[in-house]
């Protein structure tokens, strides 16, 4: 996927409130009847209402579709299934979307049903930016998860899988129940019923996957029965003489996805954990602690100190923000689907108290050409301020432009770890030290930071500390009227409680916390290229300050997923030191039962909630909220294979 390339929102004519899409001439729904028609055609073509009522408790459903559009299907979903399903179970509804609506005309189109009001409001709450990639939203307390795939779908799907190597599509984690099948007619939109996507539809079916589509093409038939699916013609809604409605009963051999070596799929699944064990109460450790718990799995916090956040996550303010960029690679991708969900996370209402949304500034000379086209129609997200709109809207005299967040600001990480712990299916154990691992059929994720690589297991992962100092600045007239975090190569908050935070200096290797004068200056020099004038008011102040070690890793990504057995990856995937494109048909071989989230480094507010989604979704066997060449990014397995590769590099 190319994130250099910005979106194209939906070009729409509009009739009556009605739209049509400009460049495939078609209707996104019949204006008299679409309702029905929808109903009609995805949700008894694939048969929701009687599966659903037989769903057992807490049990998870797939629904896939070709084509969001106005999520006038999606809605119709949500409303059945709260109708329906069990209370307890979770409906996962994946949309691709090459052309996204922006948020006024899907605010717009939807105004068409007032039936569905309420859940329009709540998507349109949570309707991402039109940014290229993923996007998760859950929804309806949880009971909904959204997954919006913005971008070309053949680009986009098979990056929902775990393995793309036709010999362990069937391995995959987690499959599709039911396609909603929906871009427009054949004729007007090709692009979307090409054999080749027809595949990876195949590709993301298990047997018994069933499919509806309001077309009957001959084509489109052929094509689904030439990858295993049973296909016949139903009747079809009002004037629309046939359907088709299909159910996969072989999954046949691709003969056009080319395979990669599956080693971040795991050689022996592992069953769905009823109880899990969370090591270290920081920032990570109780964000996955609460994602897990908010899905009805019971969790145990072990923790070495008296209480929560009392290293790195135990700073007074930490800025809520990420080095923006256009570029394609893992780290800016991952980054920027990391601010979006962080921003909507925090506005949880269990949350919020933590969160201080007063905006963020991030200083820059001149903006990037790139990602000023990015954020074109992303404002809300990002918008660009010369420095006479920066210093008014920053409430201090500033030099510079830089990027507006407005939605960001500053949160307290100790506040924001005692909420994310207030949870019923939590359990925590305060001054607990742990000496070794050892598994008694239960699963455990270690998020104890630098203290991670203590145990036998884990010694090998690359993780390195770095030193930290923040500086605390008694507020005085000048500073007062700073009203929103502001960044460069250092961080400025406002004041909370008479106190601003400064920071903070970076010394790799360095596992001393002591309060050093060097770095107190430092810290002053940081302030001095964001406000020459705060600088001069606070130069003869008695400076206070707090040191804490990061955890970092060498990408700067970090690890999230399940700890592999390296001597066995290293024996299994040796070829790739002699061939570094060598695919080869071994699965990945994991420590059963040990997860790695830890090596968030200085972004930790703006990583974690989103990784966390992540790594309950690996724990649970639920569809992926980033797409797999990401999953690999973050993988504490890489460096194992990276290691393997650099071997052979070095020859």
């Amino acid at each position: 996927m190319n994130t250099r390339k910005p979106l194209i929102p939906a070009q729409l004519h509009w009739r009556d409130d009605t739209p049509e899409a400009v460049d495939f001439g078609d209707i996104y729904f019949s204006r008299d009847n679409g309702l029905a028609e929808s109903r009609h055609v995805f949700l008894d073509g694939n048969h929701l209402r009687e599966r659903w009522r037989q769903l057992p408790p807490s049990s998870k459903f797939v629904i896939a579709e070709t084509g969001f559009g106005t999520g006038l299907n999606f809605l119709l979903a949500w409303q059945l299934w709260l109708d329906t399903a069990p209370p307890n179970a979770t409906l996962f509804f994946i949309s691709t979307e090459l052309h996204p609506l922006t948020h006024a005309d899907l605010q717009r189109a939807l105004s068409h049903w007032q039936e569905l009001a309420p859940l329009s409001e709540e998507l349109l709450q949570h309707y991402p930016n039109l940014l290229p990639g993923f996007h998760v939203v859950r929804l309806a307390q949880g009971r909904v998860t959204l997954l919006l795939l913005f971008g070309d779908a053949q680009e986009t799907l098979p990056q929902l899988l775990d393995s793309q190597h036709s010999d362990f599509f069937a391995q995959n984690p987690w499959h599709v129940d039911a396609w909603f099948l929906d871009g427009f007619a054949p004729a007007k939109n090709p692009q979307l019923w090409q054999n080749t996507l027809i595949e990876q539809i195949a590709s993301l079916s298990k047997t018994g996957t069933t499919l509806a589509t309001f077309t009957a093409a001959g084509q489109v038939r052929r094509d689904l029965s030439a990858v295993g699916f049973s296909v016949k013609k139903i009747s079809g809604y009002g004037s629309k003489r046939e359907m088709l409605v299909a159910t996969l009963t072989e999954l046949k051999k691709s003969h056009t996805i080319i395979n990669k070596t599956p080693w971040l799929l795991h050689a022996q699944p592992q069953a769905k954990p009823q109880h899990i064990t969370v090591i270290g109460a920081g920032l990570a450790g109780c964000h996955i602690a609460h994602a897990l718990a908010e899905r009805g799995i019971r969790v145990t916090v072990l923790e070495q100190h008296a209480q929560a956040a009392q290293e790195a996550s135990g700073n007074p303010q930490g800025a809520l923000y990420t080095k923006l960029s256009a570029n394609n690679a893992s780290l800016t991708r991952f980054s920027l689907s990391s601010l979006q969900f962080a921003l909507q996370h925090y506005q949880k209402p269990h949350l919020k108290t933590a969160f201080h949304d007063c905006g963020l500034l991030q200083l820059q000379e001149k903006p990037d050409p790139s990602l000023l086209d990015l954020m074109k129609n992303n404002a809300q997200l990002a918008q660009w301020m010369d420095a006479e709109q920066a210093s008014q809207i920053s409430g201090i005299a500033l030099t510079r432009g830089g990027w507006w967040l407005s939605q960001s600001g500053w949160i307290n990480p100790q506040q924001l770890c005692k909420a994310l712990l207030d949870h019923p299916n939590i359990n925590t154990k305060f001054g607990c030290s742990i000496a070794q691992l050892q598994r008694d059929n239960e699963h455990i994720i270690i998020a104890c930071a630098n203290a991670s690589k203590q145990f036998s297991q884990t010694a090998w992962l690359p993780l390195r500390a770095v030193r930290g100092q923040i500086t605390q600045l008694p507020t005085n007239t000048l500073s007062e009227t700073l009203c929103c975090v502001v960044c460069d190569e250092g961080y400025l908050t406002p004041a909370h409680q008479q106190q601003h935070c400064l920071g903070a200096s970076f010394i790799p290797d360095d596992t001393a916390t002591d309060l050093r004068s060097s770095e107190q200056q430092h810290n002053m020099s940081l302030l001095n290229a964001i406000s020459p004038t705060l600088h001069n008011a606070w130069q003869n102040e008695k400076l206070h300050g707090r040191a804490a070690l990061r955890c970092t890793t060498p990408d700067h990504l970090p690890m999230v997923g399940a700890l592999p057995n390296r001597e066995i990856f290293l024996r299994n995937y040796s070829a790739l030191r002699h061939n570094a494109k060598v695919v080869i048909n071994n699965t990945g071989s994991y420590m059963n039962g040990l997860w790695v989230f830890t090596g968030f480094g200085g972004r930790g507010l703006c990583y974690i909630p989103l990784a966390a989604e992540l790594l309950a979704a690996q724990l649970l066997h639920e569809p992926r909220p980033l797409p797999q060449d990401i999953q690999q990014a973050l993988a504490p397995a890489r460096f194992v294979i990276r290691e393997l590769v650099q071997t052979h590099a070095g020859r």
